[in-house]
């Protein structure tokens, strides 16, 4: 996507994909994953965790009512 006007590295996604792997290998693919997935456990946790406490204050604090 970031390809400029000129000269294109790749022709497509599936392109890039298979010039991926032959130049950086299968795990070049997974690049980034980790951050990605700590980003995104922070981030459903605390959501939920808050969204569960304001349902349980909106509800009076009564657990039968949520």
């Amino acid at each position: 996507m970031n390809q400029s006007g000129g000269e294109q590295l790749y022709k497509g996604m599936i392109d890039a994909t298979v010039k991926t792997v032959r130049n950086e290998g299968v795990l070049a693919l997974y690049k980034g994953f980790t951050p990605i997935f700590a980003r995104k456990l922070l981030w459903c946790s605390s959501f939920f965790l808050c969204y569960e406490e304001i349902r349980h204050w909106l509800a009076g604090g009564n657990p039968e009512t949520v």
